[in-house]
């Protein structure tokens, strides 16, 4: 097996983090909790051994009524396979050959974030919109919430506003009014 890079062993980290925070609020029977951690749409999958429940309030509905008295459990193993293709800690922005995708030289770096926001009038951190097309919400969403959680960390409130998709042409392409968004768009 090919050693992690260090990347890779944050994201490992991360994720093994969410999963012990799951499995101490399923443990605990912290309903509120474990609800949390599901998208909230009509697509959303839970499977279990049992059978799965289809859309975020069949899993609600399962997490309120289930009988905890006997959830205790012993994990007897736990993997984590990080998978994907390593789109950043490039050397270059000169691409080295003509093929893509190839990693770029970008970085997460919150702190530098936070003292180049302190730097500016909005120092105490400010809110706005983040938009998508609901018709691109498959992958729009998931997007959404990553880049709304790395906003709060350096103080920016990003409200996630969900356009329908006969809307969303309009209020992009013709009022420009979306101060950000994701696009789907191709030519």
């Amino acid at each position: 097996m090919t050693p992690m890079t260090d990347d890779e062993e944050r994201v490992a980290r991360e994720i093994r983090d969410v999963f012990d925070r799951y499995e101490a609020a399923l443990m605990a029977n912290d309903v509120e909790t474990l609800i949390a951690f599901f998208w909230r749409d009509p697509r959303a999958v839970r499977l279990s051994p049992g059978g799965g429940l289809y859309g975020f309030d069949e899993i609600v509905g399962f997490r309120q009524t289930r009988d905890a008295s006997d959830i205790a459990r012993d994990l007897g193993r736990v993997e984590i396979l990080v998978l994907g293709l390593k789109m950043w800690g490039g050397e270059s922005f000169d691409p080295s050959s003509i093929s893509w995708p190839q990693p770029l030289p970008y970085t997460t770096d919150y702190d530098k974030a936070k003292d180049l926001l302190a730097q500016t009038e909005y120092k105490d951190g400010f809110e706005v919109p983040l938009s998508f097309d609901l018709g691109a919400g498959a992958w729009a969403e998931p997007a959404a919430l990553l880049i709304q959680e790395g906003l709060a960390k350096i103080g920016i409130n990003a409200t996630i506003d969900k356009i329908p998709g006969a809307n969303w042409r309009t209020v992009t392409l013709v009022e420009k009014k979306l101060p950000l968004l994701l696009e789907n768009f191709g030519g």
